[in-house]
Parts: C-alpha cells; sequence; structure tokens
C-alpha cells in the first residue's frame, strides 16, 4: 500500500500545505506533472499555477520538507539510492532569459546555458 506524503508544517502559511498535497498526489495518481493534466479543470489549473507562482515558497522550503521526510522514512534502515542526472539546455532560447539568471549555468559543452538536475529515487 502506498504512503502518502504530507506536507504538513512545511510552509508558513499552512494552506499552502494541502495545495502541496493535492499536487504531489495529483502527480503520483496521474503519472503527470503536467499541470492541465493533473488538475480536475480550469480551476485546478489556476490553484496549481498560483502555488508554483507564489513568491512566499522558497525551493528550499520545498526540498527541507522532502528531505526531511525520506529521511524519517529510512532512518536507520538499509536502502538503495538510484541517481541520474539530466542537462537542461536552454541555449536555443538564449535570448529570453537574463545572462545574471541566478537559475541558469553553463552546461556541459562550457558554452550553452541551462542547469543539471540530480534525480534520485529511494528503494527499501
Amino acid at each position: 500500500m502506498e504512503k502518502e506524503y504530507s506536507f504538513e508544517g512545511a510552509f508558513r502559511d499552512c494552506r499552502n500545505d494541502g495545495i502541496a498535497n493535492l499536487m504531489v498526489q495529483s502527480m503520483i495518481s496521474k503519472s503527470t506533472c503536467v499541470v492541465h493534466q493533473m488538475s480536475e479543470g480550469r480551476s485546478g489549473d489556476v490553484k496549481f499555477y498560483r502555488f508554483v507562482n507564489n513568491n512566499g515558497i522558497t525551493r528550499e522550503e520545498m526540498e527541507e520538507s522532502f528531505y526531511n521526510h525520506t529521511y524519517n522514512e529510512v532512518s536507520g534502515r538499509e536502502v538503495l539510492i538510484i541517481q541520474d542526472t539530466c542537462e537542461f539546455n536552454f541555449n536555443a532560447f538564449r535570448e529570453q532569459f537574463d545572462e545574471n539568471d541566478p537559475d541558469l549555468g553553463t552546461v556541459g559543452n562550457g558554452s550553452d546555458i541551462g542547469f543539471f538536475n540530480h534525480c534520485s529515487m529511494v528503494i527499501d
């Protein structure tokens, strides 16, 4: 039986906890991260887009919540962690980005812009 993830107490505004929970459960149950596919119509789209564009929610809060949840689930157990690195290359859209954007940097070939994603999956 799959255990539900909970963002309870993860954000300064507890209303965001519920929206985050709904988003994660929708991603899992519908096997997608595409907002239009995981929401239930326009009102769901608006809710999810407002959440991800909310300046009051930081990437660090999201990361810390996932880290703490994973740590609490596997602490003291032997688990296998599978990691992969993906490169997101935005060089074809370079003119649409500010050259000082802190979220972008140089990727694999040393000149294109983008970022790396280091996905991990923990298996018990």
